[in-house]
């Protein structure tokens, strides 16, 4: 895909929508599902992915409220695709090894399946919804550190 958003002729604009939705599902289901596991034996990989899925997230909404035709849209779509491809490189070399041999293969392929459903739902629910998914342990994290609590008789349902 990021191949394809340097090529003329394609449809830039629905690929932005497609590729940002797509990597921020990705986001989503690592941190609610694998990080949470993989935290266990691996912290500080686990929090510098955090790091990066936040980095990631900034260059997702600069991707997507880029004009397609402005010439800094290439220099968007490169930054995304190098944090987007390190980010990986780095999971699959230490991160993913780590829960395979601390949890085994059968509870590893599970989590994988579980992974797997998650990012479907996310799919449906598109890109906002994801964005929304992913800030919601931030916002608690913040809600806590101030001391802010939300009132019991107000509904702050979606």
């Amino acid at each position: 895909m990021f191949v394809a958003l340097g090529q003329a002729g394609v449809n830039a604009s629905s690929l932005v929508t497609e590729l940002t939705t797509l990597l921020m599902a990705h986001m989503v289901v690592e941190e609610e599902v694998l990080y949470p596991i993989a935290r266990r034996s691996k912290q500080d990989i686990v929090l510098a992915n955090y790091e990066e899925h936040a980095l990631l997230a900034f260059g997702l909404t600069r991707l997507r409220m880029a004009d397609i035709s402005h010439e800094s849209f290439t220099g968007k779509v490169t930054a995304v695709r190098e944090l987007f491809s390190c980010h990986a490189a780095d999971e699959e070399r230490d991160l993913f090894p780590a829960v395979i041999s601390t949890f085994g293969q059968p509870e590893s392929l599970a989590l994988g399946t579980k992974m797997e459903l998650r990012f479907e739902e996310l799919l449906a629910m598109g890109y906002h919804a994801c964005r929304f998914m992913r800030g919601k342990d931030e916002r608690l994290a913040l809600q806590r550190r101030s001391g802010f609590t939300e009132r019991p008789d107000m509904d702050r349902s979606p």
